[in-house]
């Protein structure tokens, strides 16, 4: 009998031995209505928790069954406030550990929505996660790590899916509209000015000037697209010509993209390699992502007078000017902005949604 076939006991129907041990004791609350149960029913029972039950009298199968339904309540109730006082989102390791706990479909996947409920940020402040971090960030990682276990995993990510799908449609259609409202209303960046910030961190790197890491890590996010977590992480750049870096070590898989090294274009490939070189000596690379989160990341927030003055909200924009700038000065004619997007930023070329995202700004000058 395959795992994935239905059997049924007493009338409950399961696949997995802990989804008809959830549902014993959602039917049974007490010893005593355990007791109703014939003694071949209770055998039954007993067999799933594992144990020999030949020689045991009713009375004896009853408390035996009752006593695994206590340590099964304890065990998914304690799996659920391990996840709740994380504040932080089930990960891979999680997602290991609750799959080891005999916990069913169901509970395993209420254990991953009660991980993204809450967090806490630098501070210890309680924040809500947004449906489109869920949605965007989170859910692709969690059901990547869940398929990684077979026929159990493919069942909990197909429950979670399922009662994600109204959020999921929520935020895909706010975001259709968001990008509609921005796409209508560019907003104006100076080219000359990126560029002019771009050679102005390469002239500090060339005179060995101190403390200048933070207008370097603008700079690396528009001379190459890439990420905080990539940029001040140990993600590789690799000199390919003039105007070519070969990058690995993407933080986030979009569409059909794999996680294998690609080419991407940059103004002048030696100032990049510049730029990494001053991170590197300052001692700015090779941090985890937690890390770039936890310190890096605040740090730019602290300190808007560095992109501001280009036009600049966040550090990520300075990856739509990147997208922005080589859709103009480099894409080839004969390839669609969005697949071009798809190809310099390390989307999947049909993820159509990402690489509109970042079609807010409009190149003048």
């Amino acid at each position: 009998m395959k795992s994935t076939d239905v059997k049924s006991i007493a009338g409950i129907q399961y696949v997995y031995p802990s989804e008809l041990k959830e549902q014993i004791y959602k039917r049974y609350t007490s010893p005593h209505e355990l007791g109703i149960c014939d003694r071949d029913t209770l055998r039954q029972f007993a067999k799933v928790f594992g144990g020999d039950t030949r020689k045991l009298k009713k009375e004896e199968l009853v408390k035996m069954v009752w006593g695994h339904l206590q340590l099964q309540i304890e065990r998914t109730e304690a799996s659920v406030k391990f996840l709740i006082d994380m504040n932080a989102p089930v990960n891979a390791t999680d997602i290991a550990n609750l799959m080891g706990k005999d916990l069913s479909p169901q509970t395993v996947c209420d254990c991953i929505l009660a991980s993204l409920t809450t967090y806490k940020d630098f501070k210890g402040h309680v924040h809500k996660y947004e449906g489109s971090t869920i949605v965007k960030t989170y859910l692709p990682k969690i059901n990547r790590a869940l398929l990684e276990h077979g026929a159990m995993g493919k069942a909990v990510s197909r429950i979670l899916n399922n009662q994600m799908k109204a959020t999921r449609l929520e935020v895909n259609r706010v975001t259709t509209r968001s990008i509609v409202e921005r796409q209508n209303d560019l907003k104006p960046i100076s080219e000359s000015a990126v560029l002019r910030f771009v050679e102005s961190a390469v002239g500090q790197c060339e005179a060995g000037g101190k403390g200048a890491w933070m207008a370097v890590g603008i700079a690396l996010g528009l001379t190459t697209g890439r990420r905080q977590a990539e940029i001040f992480g140990d993600a590789v750049f690799k000199k390919i010509d003039d105007t070519h870096i070969e990058f690995s070590g993407q933080m986030k898989i979009r569409g059909t993209r794999d996680d294998a090294p690609y080419v991407i274009p940059v103004v002048n490939a030696d100032d990049v390699m510049l730029l990494l070189e001053y991170l590197t000596n300052a001692g700015k690379r090779g941090k985890t992502p937690a890390y770039v989160n936890m310190t890096i990341t605040p740090g730019y927030s602290r300190a808007p007078h560095l992109i501001k003055p280009l036009g600049l909200s966040f550090f990520k924009d300075s990856r739509v000017v990147y997208a922005l700038y080589h859709s103009v000065h480099s894409k080839p004619a004969n390839i669609a902005l969005n697949a071009y997007l798809g190809r310099i930023l390390g989307h999947g070329e049909q993820d159509l949604e990402t690489s509109n995202s970042y079609q807010k700004f409009n190149l003048v000058d």
